[in-house]
């Protein structure tokens, strides 16, 4: 389950901060800084996933972001045969984290409700804390659309070395992420997330946003 919840935050990290984090001109950072520009410049995201998150079957889902501070990420996940829904969500002043095999939802003051703006609020999994990045591959459809596969390092004894690296599947001209990948100390594949079916910029209900309680879930307010 800790494994879904980082999942979330890599989501949300992506699509909401705009810092550059580092100065070095290369080909691979010169990628990777204006794939950050581009989503540092979005007003609102929204797309579907899949994904496969170890050891976990097939995730799907669908992630809504509405700058400057809310967002909700709903999932839904089999296990062992039985599915469950997981939801994420900020209203802007507040986040919600339903645990569905609790049948519990976390409630915590939301950190860019400070602020009034999505910054990096997921810090315990901050994909900006970056060592080194290079190029693996660039990928041509149509012989027109590239891709570039990029791989960051992040840097040493990051999260206590449980992760090694993230892949970036990112499109040329749009520079928006296809798809993620995480590596663990091993360099084994944790993490495979999928974006498809992209809008940019799109009006969003404000529907999107409201809590819903699931019947019998416990609200747990933290301070």
């Amino acid at each position: 389950m800790k494994k879904i919840f980082i999942f979330t935050s890599i989501l949300i990290v992506f699509i909401a901060n705009s810092n550059i984090f580092s100065e070095t001109k290369t080909d691979a950072t010169s990628i990777y800084q204006q794939t950050l520009k581009k989503y540092g410049e979005l007003k609102s995201f929204n797309a579907q996933i899949e994904c496969k998150v170890y050891p976990y079957d097939k995730v799907t889902g669908n992630i809504i972001v509405e700058k400057p501070n809310k967002w909700k990420i709903s999932l839904n996940l089999n296990v062992k045969g039985k599915n469950y829904n997981i939801f994420n969500l900020c209203t802007g002043q507040y986040v919600y984290d339903y645990d569905p095999f609790k049948n519990q939802i976390i409630k915590t003051v939301s950190s860019s409700a400070a602020s009034g703006e999505i910054t990096q609020f997921f810090p315990q999994f901050s994909l900006y804390d970056i060592d080194t990045v290079k190029l693996l591959e660039t990928l041509t459809k149509n012989d027109k659309i590239k891709t570039f596969v990029l791989q960051s390092y992040f840097k040493k004894n990051y999260q206590n070395n449980q992760f090694t690296s993230v892949k970036l599947w990112v499109e040329e001209k749009s520079w928006l992420i296809k798809k993620i990948e995480v590596l663990n100390s091993e360099y084994e594949s944790v993490m495979v997330i999928n974006f498809n079916n992209i809008k940019i910029d799109e009006e969003i209900k404000k529907e999107e946003f409201e809590v819903s309680i699931p019947k019998g879930a416990k609200l747990l307010v933290e301070r």
